[in-house]
């Protein structure tokens, strides 16, 4: 990506199309999917060193959000890792890493390997009203229900649509998938939004102006049980794109939020729309032990729903991070 200067005007109209067409973050599934440039390897040497991550354990008498990088060295691991955080904030924005043995790990340890890493990445935040900084992502049982936000979709099997996360980067780490479905979609934004504009020039307004994106349990000091956010904005050089298609709904559903215009709703559609479009996303399948990290500024992403194997002890569970570079 462009280093933000001073000097930066923002371009706008078919020039801001080919800017965004012309970006290292705006690729194509249909091409990524016969590539192996966004998969890394772990090397023996880098497992081990993984291995005696979890033999030391965590620093003792600190809680995880009071974690660095200092306090979980990794001196093979850690310009590797630097390299990855400048791809995926500055060129491709994601990546695959295989492959973490997970199988000789308990959750607990598979945790300690997975804070390790995301710390060195950058620093984690908090995902929900109560406090959690690693997640699961893993049927509980528990339907979803509009007027519960504090059950989140991904305490379900449940399909979910294309959105981003808050932070700079989400991170997964699959301690156990399942045979049916679970696959994780991703399209770059940059590419989306570029579809966009040659398809609907008349929506470039409505990109740059705040739609209602409903809360969950994350309500701010204001109140609301919404924010109001652009779908696009500038940080300096960068464009950065936030979409929610799920949460997007519920503010409508909820009846509490302005309603969408007509230019709104049709912009809404048209990012779905193509999201969905084989030739725009990339479909990956997660093999235990593999992590996966996104760039929530230049990357959508989703999944489809899946079922769980009779055992209990073999449903599927990742572990989630939501990052800040």
């Amino acid at each position: 990506m462009n280093v933000a200067t001073s000097a930066f005007i923002p371009p706008v109209g078919a020039a801001l199309r080919d800017w965004l067409s012309a970006q290292s973050s705006a690729w194509m599934g249909a091409k990524m999917a016969g590539s192996a440039v966004w998969q890394e390897v772990l090397s023996s040497a880098e497992i081990d060193e993984f291995r005696e991550v979890v033999r030391r354990g965590l620093p003792p008498g600190k809680t995880a959000e009071q974690l660095t990088a200092a306090d979980l060295p990794m001196p093979l691991m850690e310009p590797r890792i630097a390299e990855w955080r400048q791809l995926i904030d500055r060129e491709r924005g994601f990546l695959l890493v295989q492959r973490l043995p997970v199988e000789e790990w308990t959750e607990e340890e598979s945790m300690i390997a997975y804070m390790t890493i995301c710390t060195h990445m950058g620093t984690l935040r908090v995902q929900n009203s109560r406090g959690t900084i690693i997640g699961h992502v893993r049927d509980e049982g528990v339907p979803m229900d509009l007027d519960n936000p504090r059950i989140r979709i991904n305490e379900t099997n449940n399909k979910i649509r294309f959105h981003v996360d808050l932070g700079d980067v989400v991170g997964l780490l699959c301690r156990h998938n399942v045979a049916r479905g679970g696959l994780s979609r991703i399209v770059s934004s940059h590419s989306v939004i570029a579809e966009v504009l040659r398809r609907r020039p008349d929506l470039e307004a409505a990109l740059f102006t705040p739609i209602p994106f409903d809360a969950l349990d994350m309500i701010d000091a204001t109140g609301k049980p919404w924010r109001d956010v652009p779908i696009c904005r500038w940080r300096g050089s960068d464009l950065r794109v936030s979409f929610q298609a799920d949460t997007i709904d519920a503010a409508q559903k909820r009846g509490m939020a302005p309603k969408l215009t007509g230019e709104q709703a049709d912009m809404v559609a048209l990012i779905e729309e193509i999201a969905e479009d084989p030739q725009f996303h990339l479909d990956m399948y997660f093999a235990d032990g593999e992590l996966q990290f996104i760039n929530n500024n230049h990357t959508l992403h989703s999944r489809t729903s899946w079922e769980d194997e009779g055992d209990p002890a073999r449903r599927r569970h990742l572990l989630r991070a939501w990052i800040v570079l």
